[in-house]
């Protein structure tokens, strides 16, 4: 199995987001929580959790495929 890089992937990710939430609402300066943060929120800890399951899947993966060779 050929080894993948996810850190650029979701670094880019992460910065659209980020991007397209300071442009698009962070200026504003209000006191309450609105709706349209949650989004923005949701959006981030989806990517944060997709990148570490991705991460943990492919060095077990990896830690699995070494004792399979070590045993041979």
């Amino acid at each position: 199995m050929a080894y993948k890089e996810y850190n650029t992937s979701y670094l880019w990710m992460l910065g659209a987001v980020l991007l397209l939430a300071y442009n698009t609402h962070w200026p504003i300066k209000k006191s309450s929580w609105e709706n349209r943060d949650i989004y923005f929120n949701m959006a981030i800890a989806l990517l944060t959790v997709g990148y570490f399951t991705i991460r943990y899947l492919t060095k077990r993966e990896r830690h699995i495929s070494r004792k399979k060779k070590a045993q041979e």
